[in-house]
């Protein structure tokens, strides 16, 4: 809603000067509603990239998260019997395995982490 005040009553009497006004006040309007549109598309682009980075993230964790965790799991529970405790070779073995897939985990968790800052700029 816009507000007028004249300083002279006489000045919106010329219906020349009423019209140039009333344009203005539509064209305003107009740019005013054509922001606001904007800002809504902008927020709704947002919305979905932010659904599809999350979707990603999702994906990537539940296929490649599963399978370093169940072996390095294994392993450890291997690690853990008394059989392979002074076995020396064999508990080298497992550690190593533990490691490796320690490793994969860390490597994954670190392009992750690029993914979600690279998609923040």
């Amino acid at each position: 809603m816009i507000g007028l005040f004249p300083q002279e009553e006489k000045q919106l009497t010329d219906p020349d000067r009423l019209h140039i006004l009333e344009m203005f006040v539509s064209q305003t309007a107009l740019a005013v509603e054509g922001a606001l549109l904007a800002v809504v598309a902008v927020k709704a682009e947002s919305e979905i990239e932010n659904e599809r980075l999350r979707n990603m993230l999702l994906s990537t964790f539940s296929m490649d998260l599963p399978e370093p965790v169940k072996i390095i799991s294994e392993a450890a529970s291997e690690l853990a019997k008394p059989e392979n405790i002074n076995d020396r070779s064999k508990r080298d073995g497992l550690i190593q395995k533990i490691r490796e897939e320690t490793k994969r985990l860390n490597d994954l968790s670190a392009e992750m982490t690029s993914i979600i800052k690279t998609e923040e700029k």
